[in-house]
């Protein structure tokens, strides 16, 4: 889970760059003319909420060391996914950058691998930044109820 030394991957199209280490976290940001503008400030985590033991952790960064069943982090093109599984609940986290356009993607997904009930919320932290000019963006939830959408 820790590596002996820290590492990054880079993801891009020819628009954006996103960088993402082996939980998950980094940095994005796109070019307007000669200006670097950043999209995300570093922070990634998806959360789980136990209802039933009410334990509060973090299934991509786990800051508690708890003991994992296992973790780990593939890549791809333009892709970074990291599986991890504790107490019979596997999470798998996915950053996405597209082939073209001023976006990353995120895909979450739970999936109880043991024989027990689980009762479980998740929550994803972002810190988004999006703003390309001395404009503000604004956050909205998406009509399919699944996404928030920043529009400039």
């Amino acid at each position: 889970m820790y590596p002996t030394r820290p590492w990054l991957n880079y993801l891009w199209n020819d628009e954006v760059v996103a960088s993402a280490d082996q939980f998950g976290n980094g940095f994005a940001w796109t070019q307007s003319g000669t200006k670097r503008r950043d999209l995300e400030s570093g922070t990634r985590n998806v959360y789980v909420f136990d209802a039933d033991s009410k334990e509060l952790y973090s299934a991509t960064r786990n800051h508690g060391d708890l003991p994992f069943d296992s973790f780990r982090a593939t890549i791809g093109l333009g892709y970074h996914r990291i599986i991890s599984s504790y107490k019979g609940l596997e999470i798998a986290f996915v950053v996405l950058v597209p082939t073209s356009g001023k976006r990353i993607l995120y895909r979450i997904e739970a999936r109880n691998v043991s024989k027990k009930r689980k009762d479980v919320t998740l929550f994803f932290v972002n810190e988004p930044c999006p703003a390309l000019s001395w404009h503000d963006a604004y956050g909205e939830a998406h009509p399919n109820g699944k996404s928030i959408v920043y529009s400039h």
